[in-house]
């Protein structure tokens, strides 16, 4: 097995940085915040210096460290205070992560991990993985957990107490986690999920609930997701499992990141498909491509003309069509029979006067809709995806008429029926890593969040 160190030098080989250092991972953007000030910051400039830092910020950040804290009722504040606080209280430092590989490291039947986790992005060995067999099938299997302090004594389902059979994993403050393999020369992503987080939402929905149903008046003392079970990541655990996996793929000298199909999930874990659509073809893909655009180049494989036959089961006269559709939004949806193929079809019967029971204004309207909704939902800005597909809508519509023409219903229906027993195993997603990109993770790191700036109030964050 590749030792973390022959890992990274296959990296840096890739990337062109022999000689350097691999960088400092994935880093605080608080603490470099907190380094760029003076050595005593006064009390009222403390939350512009924040807000102004280049790099901005999250607000998870702010609201675990809680800086209104150190300076309250001061004039000014050490720097090295400053830090202390981010260093003891930053869910960067106070979590720490879990690694189970194949033929990981085991001392005398004890996993290492039962004494500690380690710094995340450290990429120490802890054990041998847990759900090996719910894998897609790929080489270097492995399992990174991000540990919460305390957090297996919470009430919550935690893949890796309740599910276990003995003692092995008892000892884990697991509260979200990762799993990929090797698929080729791609960092195939095979999970993403946090059981505290799944916990938690469900909470703030049976809240919602109780708040309809009894009033806000007496909604007051409902008011916290849940004291008893505090997630300062809460929704950002995600991205920053992404960023940790992007360091992993620097390091391991992968070509590219690749997402498993959401059928090829759910058909290894069980679950909704229409929720592994979503995270998968939609939320991890948009996260990977914002990724890409601040570290220097992450490139989606499968946008041309012939990967989009080989993705939807459409051929010719259809191939043009769900190629523009693909371009305008970003991403092709994996649900495309339910998502678009009824819409491309009864606004070709319209158009061609197939049927005479529909307004092709109307439906082409609600077929404009549904693109800008997809676009955004892919990380285009909603102002410019407006006007690009609006500009689009005619070239589109004319080219839904011509392939009508060509064709007829019972083609039609006929490549819909082909790409309802291809989606039994639809393609993933596949992102090639520019030179760029790596050298920058393995110079520069990686930010916790690439997310945009949070302001800091004068007032004790919630």
């Amino acid at each position: 097995m590749v030792t973390p160190d022959e890992a990274i030098a296959a990296g840096r080989r890739i990337a062109g940085l022999i000689g350097h250092s691999p960088g400092p991972g994935i880093y605080s953007r608080m603490q470099r915040a907190v380094e760029a000030m003076p050595e005593m910051v006064r009390a009222e400039e403390l939350p512009g210096l924040i807000r102004r830092h280049k790099e901005g910020v999250p607000g998870w950040e702010l609201k675990a460290v809680d800086l209104p804290s150190l300076y309250e009722g001061r004039t000014a504040v050490p720097r090295e205070e400053l830090l202390r606080a981010v260093q003891e209280r930053s869910p960067l430092y106070t979590h720490g992560e879990v690694v189970l590989a194949e033929n990981g490291p085991i001392a005398d039947g004890i996993p290492e991990y039962q004494e500690s986790a380690s710094t995340i992005g450290q990429g120490v060995m802890h054990g041998d993985p847990k759900y090996k067999d719910f894998g897609q099938g790929g080489e270097n299997y492995t399992e990174i957990l991000l540990a919460q302090p305390g957090a297996r004594n919470f009430d919550y389902g935690n893949h890796w107490t309740d599910a276990a059979t003995n003692s092995t994993y008892a000892n884990l403050d697991a509260v979200a986690h990762a799993r990929f393999d090797r698929h080729g020369d791609a960092l195939r992503i095979n999970e993403l999920q946090s059981d505290l987080g799944i916990r938690n939402r469900q909470l703030r929905e049976q809240q919602a609930k109780m708040f309809d149903a009894i009033g806000e008046s007496d909604f007051i003392e409902y008011s916290s997701p849940d004291p008893s079970k505090p997630f300062p990541l809460e929704d950002a655990w995600l991205d920053l499992l992404i960023k940790r996996l992007a360091l992993e793929a620097a390091r391991g000298g992968y070509r590219a990141i690749e997402i498993a199909s959401p059928r090829s999930i759910a058909d290894k874990v069980g679950g909704n498909i229409d929720n592994y659509e979503h995270l998968y073809g939609k939320v991890v893909p948009g996260a990977l491509e914002r990724l890409g655009r601040k570290m220097g180049g992450l490139t989606e494989e499968g946008t041309s003309n012939q990967n989009a036959i080989a993705a939807t089961g459409k051929e010719e006269p259809w191939a043009d069509v769900y190629t523009e559709i693909n371009r305008l939004t970003g991403g092709l949806p994996v649900n495309f029979e339910d998502d678009y193929a009824p819409h491309v079809n009864y606004l070709a019967d319209i158009l061609t006067g197939a049927t005479e029971d529909g307004d092709p204004a109307f439906e082409a309207s609600r077929f404009y809709e549904m693109l800008v909704r997809d676009a955004v939902a892919n990380g285009a800005d909603s102002d410019a995806a407006a006007r690009e597909i609006g500009l689009a809508m005619p070239r589109l519509a004319r080219s839904i008429e011509n392939a009508a023409v060509r064709d007829n219903d019972e083609f039609r229906a006929s490549q819909i029926q082909r790409w309802e027993k291809r989606q039994t195993s639809p393609p993933g997603r596949r992102y090639l890593m520019s030179d760029e990109m790596r050298r920058n993770i393995l110079r520069n790191g990686i930010p916790a969040s690439v997310l945009g700036a949070a302001a800091l109030s004068n007032e004790r964050q919630p």
